[in-house]
């Protein structure tokens, strides 16, 4: 085929300007993309670290109800998780089985943090069997 071609005898050439501007427009929007995608990554991991380290300090913006740490803890881990597989997704840093496994890894840690540390995860068999069930579960992700 030639860079012209024919349509019904009429000669039909390339539209040199509306192709640029459409890789002007696709540029455009990839750039609006990375920026929403670091947007979302560092909102999910501030929040992730501030409920994790300090729940606290933000407790009172959005709940009137006694602080639970447990719950708290955990909510900011599956925040820190989820930024880190957006993370990881789009920089192709690491496979996403792999960052899958490193945020449920992450679940891990916080939740033995809560029962060893602070005592706010209670030990019970549901949630002792639950972990042990997650950590293999992150080893054969990491695998």
């Amino acid at each position: 085929m030639s860079v012209n071609q024919s349509f019904w005898g009429i000669d039909i050439a390339p539209n040199d300007d509306l192709i640029q501007a459409t890789e002007q427009t696709i540029m455009q929007t990839d750039y609006l993309n990375r920026f929403a995608l670091a947007v979302a990554v560092l909102v999910l991991g501030f929040w992730g670290v501030v409920l994790i380290v300090h729940p606290e300090l933000v407790h009172s913006s959005f709940s009137n109800e006694p602080l639970n740490h447990g719950q708290a803890g955990m909510m900011g881990a599956s925040f820190l998780g989820l930024a880190i597989i957006a993370l990881v997704t789009e920089t192709g840093w690491m496979s996403t089985r792999r960052a899958l496994g490193l945020s449920l890894a992450i679940l891990v840690i916080v939740a033995l943090l809560l029962m060893f540390g602070p005592g706010t995860i209670i030990v019970t068999p549901l949630t002792s069997i639950s972990l042990v069930a997650t950590l293999s579960v992150v080893f054969f992700l990491m695998i």
